[in-house]
């Protein structure tokens, strides 16, 4: 029997739970006698299963996940079967672990090789606009959409403006860089938006609209 793809199922007192939780291999010979969540059980019998194997996917001491072999014949699968099916799931959590370590690296070597590329052409900017459209252009594979540098204004004169903004955003294929513009107010924000990363308190808000963002008003 083959479960239709994108069924859902409900863990909840099945083998694959326990499979999950115990990390070690689950025989039920026959669903109708060894399974203790009816709603699944119902659902398997209607796909015309009754012997079903779940063997854990192990990574790094984790389960990621189940290898699932079923019959529809009652009591169809002997000890070597189980030790088989064993096997293949040792197999394929091997290769899983392979995929993913390469995964990793392709991802650590792109964003090197990124930043290795912002880098050298940030260095070389001439000017502020320049700079801009060097850091929005590179950070388009990161998702970002634009840019805005605030330079602060070291004056003694209280109805100055106390920052300058250059803003520079991705418009199509196209990048536009704003003319400065003063500002008494950037960024003003509570405690709460900040986050400890490496040592460093960093600004991370997920959406700037949130009243809960920690950004005042006016920044918004």
């Amino acid at each position: 029997g083959v479960m239709p793809i994108g069924a859902t199922l409900s863990l909840a007192g099945t083998q694959v739970a326990e499979a999950l939780r115990e990390q070690r291999i689950k025989y039920a010979p026959d669903i109708t006698v060894n399974y203790n969540n009816p709603g699944t059980m119902t659902t398997m019998i209607q796909q015309g299963l009754r012997a079903v194997i779940n063997a854990p996917l192990l990574f790094d001491e984790a389960a990621l996940g189940t290898l699932n072999v079923s019959s529809k014949t009652p009591n169809r699968f002997t000890a070597q079967d189980i030790n088989f099916v064993q096997q293949v799931a040792a197999l394929a959590s091997s290769s899983l672990q392979r995929l993913r370590l390469f995964e990793q690296t392709q991802a650590a070597l792109s964003e090197t090789e990124l930043l290795y590329r912002a880098t050298r052409v940030l260095s070389t900017a001439s000017d502020i606009p320049a700079l801009l459209r060097a850091a929005v252009d590179f950070g388009q594979a990161q998702g970002m959409s634009q840019v805005v540098l605030a330079m602060e204004n070291m004056m003694d004169d209280p109805q100055a403006a106390r920052f300058t903004l250059y803003r520079a955003a991705r418009s199509g294929n196209e990048i536009r860089v704003d003319p400065p513009a003063p500002a008494h107010e950037w960024l003003a924000v509570s405690d709460a938006a900040f986050v400890a990363v490496e040592g460093q308190r960093l600004l991370t808000i997920a959406d700037v609209t949130n009243p809960q963002s920690g950004l005042s008003e006016a920044a918004r």
